[in-house]
């Protein structure tokens, strides 16, 4: 009893202590017992510890346009992210994706201090850039009808279609109703490869025809009418000329002309024209070539010249060569090959006339530069001016006078051996001959005739030394260079010396000749129409 009476004593004295407090102490005294509570709890059972548990993705390689699952789990964490185009996202989760490309992800878990990072990635597999379907149905259509065009491409995300269409998705169709015939195309890009395929929707039209265009009578006397006839498809203009006009597709006309008339018919139709011809004859005798000219008498290659005539009291006229049967009337341009005489013919009942008008081609050579065919020496490098005239090499007597020209005879590097009391023969006459050897002496002495007659010779000293000919008076020219002659060695044999030489180059001073505007060229029936400095223009005569 007494131990009961102790425990009941002491309770009711720490009651009435507790209740003679003030109540900011029991307050306080509340406060501290709560946070040695917590403490407590917190050393018996410490926080969880931020942690990623798992992040993958099933499947982890899809084809493009499937779906992946994306699963997460994260304990410890005040906030949890996921990128890319994720953001904020539950502790706990799973997402269906589908990218467009191969995407590596990221999982960012936090708990205020401490930060965990854990990625995954998507593996979208590549499909090759490929066009495997662009088709019309139908591909032939009458005006006004529609047809469906059907495409199939992968690789890409978007196609272009051309004209009209525009950007579409990778696997489509779309209903067209071309005006006309159209090709469409379909092109794709990877960024770096492309690929283009086309298709064409072909739309029937009527053709533009000039089905038929006659006279009846075709001859008639003087005061007689002759009847027009014609039948046109799929033209918006039909016109006759002379003095009918607009008519028709289909139609007669009655005509009376006071002379032979060429009728001409002219179908139009979007930019484009086709035409006939029909004759009313009126016979009256011969026919009258009024005129037939060209308006310019010389061209150059390429350039065009007019021819130009008037005919009266013709039943038919023709221009060969190139332009057979022609208006009575007319102009055509022309642009020949050559030079080219036009022969005109207007022909009535019996009765034939003809005239003729030439148009001449202008032909060009230029002055060049050239290097000596032998190139060793005292040659290398050194160059001489040549003009090429119908097919031959000519060379100016002196650079400053390119008018005064001779024929190039020769220009080689060939090695020749001249024995002692030879001539080689050069061309044109010309010879080059050895006099005398000096071995001992390493001399030779060189004659150079024409047509066997002496022009002049030289003792050269020395192997490896080049003879040039110099002559004056030739075309009011003096010092002109005429023979270049390099002598490469000299032998003594046991029965014969011989000089070889390697390096020959000659011009025919012989028949050297001066041109001037409206000279003829030598040998041929052409004649210079205009030369300087640089150039020779020359055409037939």
């Amino acid at each position: 009893m007494n131990g009961k009476n102790n425990k009941k004593t002491t309770l009711g004295w720490l009651k009435s202590v507790w209740n003679s407090l003030p109540n900011v102490l029991k307050l306080l005294t509340f406060v501290s017992t709560i946070l040695a509570i917590i403490i407590a709890l917190k050393t018996l059972f410490p926080a969880t510890p931020c942690e990623i548990d798992f992040f993958d993705a099933n499947p982890e390689a899809i084809e493009p346009g499937e779906n992946f699952t994306l699963r997460w789990c994260v304990t410890g964490a005040t906030k949890v992210t996921i990128e890319p185009g994720i953001g904020e996202v539950d502790s706990r989760g799973t997402l269906t994706l589908s990218p467009a490309k191969t995407t590596t992800y990221e999982i960012l878990a936090s708990d205020g201090k401490v930060e965990k990072v854990d990625y995954c990635t998507v593996t979208v597999k590549e499909t090759a850039l490929e066009i495997k379907i662009f088709e019309a149905s139908p591909d032939t259509l009458e005006e006004g009808e529609s047809s469906i065009l059907s495409w199939s491409v992968s690789g890409c995300s978007k196609v272009l279609i051309e004209p009209e269409v525009g950007s579409k998705e990778p696997i489509g169709t779309i209903s067209v109703s071309p005006s006309k015939t159209t090709t469409y195309k379909l092109t794709v890009s990877d960024g770096g490869k492309k690929e283009v395929k086309y298709c064409t929707v072909v739309v029937k039209q009527e053709v533009l025809e000039i089905k038929s265009f006659k006279a009846n009578p075709e001859f008639i006397e003087s005061g007689e009418d002759s009847t027009l006839s014609w039948l046109v498809s799929g033209a918006s203009r039909v016109t006759i000329e002379p003095d009918i006009g607009p008519v028709e597709y289909s139609g007669i006309s009655v005509v009376s002309p006071s002379e032979t008339t060429i009728y001409k018919l002219t179908a139009y139709d979007d930019g484009k024209e086709e035409t006939a011809y029909c004759t009313v004859a009126v016979e009256s005798g011969a026919p009258d070539i009024k005129y037939f000219e060209s308006s310019l008498d010389v061209i150059e290659e390429g350039e065009s010249s007019t021819l130009s005539w008037s005919v009266s009291g013709a039943s038919k006229v023709t221009i060969k060569p190139e332009l057979g049967n022609v208006a009575f009337t007319d102009s055509r341009p022309v642009s020949p090959g050559k030079t080219t005489t036009y022969t005109l013919e207007a022909v009535n009942g019996d009765e034939t006339v003809t005239e003729t008008t030439q148009v001449r081609l202008l032909y060009t050579a230029e002055y060049e530069q050239v290097k000596y065919a032998y190139q060793e020496g005292d040659w290398y490098g050194k160059k001489y001016t040549v003009v090429e005239l119908l097919g031959e090499k000519y060379a100016p007597l002196k650079d400053t006078s390119r008018n005064k020209l001779a024929g190039l005879v020769i220009d080689d590097a060939t090695k020749y051996a001249i024995r002692t009391g030879e001539a080689f023969d050069l061309g044109n006459g010309y010879a080059l001959g050895v006099k005398q050897i000096d071995v001992e002496g390493d001399r030779v002495w060189l004659e150079f005739t024409k047509d066997g007659d002496f022009v002049d010779d030289e003792l050269i000293i020395g192997t490896g030394s080049t003879w040039e000919v110099k002559l004056n008076n030739i075309e009011g020219e003096n010092d002109v260079v005429v023979l270049r002659v390099h002598v490469n060695q000299v032998f003594q044999g046991a029965v014969d010396s011989i000089v070889q030489i390697q390096g020959i180059w000659l011009i025919d001073f012989d028949d050297a000749f001066t041109l001037q505007d409206g000279d003829k060229l030598p040998g041929n029936e052409y004649y210079v129409w205009e030369s300087g400095y640089d150039y020779i223009k020359y055409t037939e005569v």
